[in-house]
């Protein structure tokens, strides 16, 4: 004769041991099938299946947790040295697993939040307008609209590069106190960016972005230039960055002026290895470069770079 099954009682933790219910199916329909927990082969067979299942993310957090907790009764029960290391292997595969679903978990909520925000913040007007730059400031609830698209334009841009070193994620954006953005064609996203800081001497350009067209590109250059240049915006100015190459030679071709002042390159690299030249140190360099003073060359580990202080520093 089998035994009574013992229902859960009221009061009684969901996965308490002392009712069957954690052993047991209440709604069979829909229940992921071939999972177990004898051993480490087990489990990781069964977070095989359960990550192949065609189910919703709750579901198979459902299914991996009661795993889990299956294996941590089995093995506490066991007497065997040998099962109960067996299931120890397992219910370790089956925790790992579910703590992998738990970080999924918190960046869907994340995500779900940020688009929450994105509709709090559309729904009080705070967009941002089209064929117009505009400066987001540390504060302003719009850069949560756009932090995203913002990321994803960056991650395009340095892609070639390896990456951006400082800007891994969207929230390491927040580093940049000055977002410079505009929306230049007929989608509600925006299609090129420049990000600085406030720093010795004005505002700092660390990164810039854009979505690889030649629209945006131009736009991107000759904001720049005009921002370097002594252009303003939101009422920050003094701006100013290092450059060299293509960028460098874009920004002086559009009139960006040259930090060429031998002790005003010391203060805003204070800090920093390199070795002031200013005339560009390469006789085949571009005239465009050799008409202008400033070029110093910088270390970065085992490399080194030839740049100039484009823009205008107090």
């Amino acid at each position: 004769m089998a035994d009574k099954r013992k229902s859960r009682k009221k009061g009684q933790h969901q996965k308490s041991p002392k009712h069957d219910d954690l052993y047991t199916d209440e709604e069979p329909k829909g229940t992921i099938k071939g999972l177990g927990f004898k051993d480490a082969a087990t489990a990781r067979k069964g977070v095989t299946i359960v990550n192949k299942a065609k189910r919703k993310h709750a579901h198979k957090v459902q299914a991996t947790l009661v795993m889990q907790q299956r294996a941590k009764v089995a093995k506490e029960r066991a007497k065997d040295p040998e099962k109960k290391k067996n299931l120890n292997s397992a219910y370790k595969v089956w925790s790992d697993h579910l703590e992998k679903l738990k970080a999924k978990t918190k960046k869907m909520n994340e995500k779900l939040l940020r688009s929450f925000v994105k509709e709090l913040i559309k729904e009080a007007g705070g967009h941002i307008p089209a064929n117009t730059w505009v400066m987001l400031q540390a504060g302003d609830p719009r850069r949560e609209l756009v932090k995203q698209n913002l990321f994803d334009l960056v991650q395009q841009t340095y892609e070639p590069i390896g990456g951006h070193f400082k800007i891994s994620s969207p929230d390491s954006l927040d580093r940049y106190s000055y977002w410079v953005v505009k929306d230049v064609d007929q989608d509600p996203e925006i299609d090129v960016a420049i990000m600085g800081k406030p720093d010795i001497g004005g505002a700092k350009m660390g990164a810039a972005a854009n979505d690889g067209t030649s629209l945006a590109a131009s736009e991107y250059k000759n904001k720049s230039a005009e921002l370097r240049a002594g252009g303003t915006i939101g009422g920050v100015g003094n701006w100013w960055g290092e450059v060299s190459g293509k960028p460098a030679y874009a920004m002086i071709s559009r009139g960006a002026k040259a930090v060429e002042d031998p002790a005003k390159v010391a203060q805003l690299l204070a800090g920093d290895d390199y070795v002031f030249h200013g005339e560009h140190p390469d006789p085949n360099a571009p005239p465009m470069f050799r008409n202008v003073k400033g070029w110093y060359t910088k270390k970065f580990g085992s490399k080194s770079s030839t740049k100039i202080i484009l823009g205008n520093p107090s």
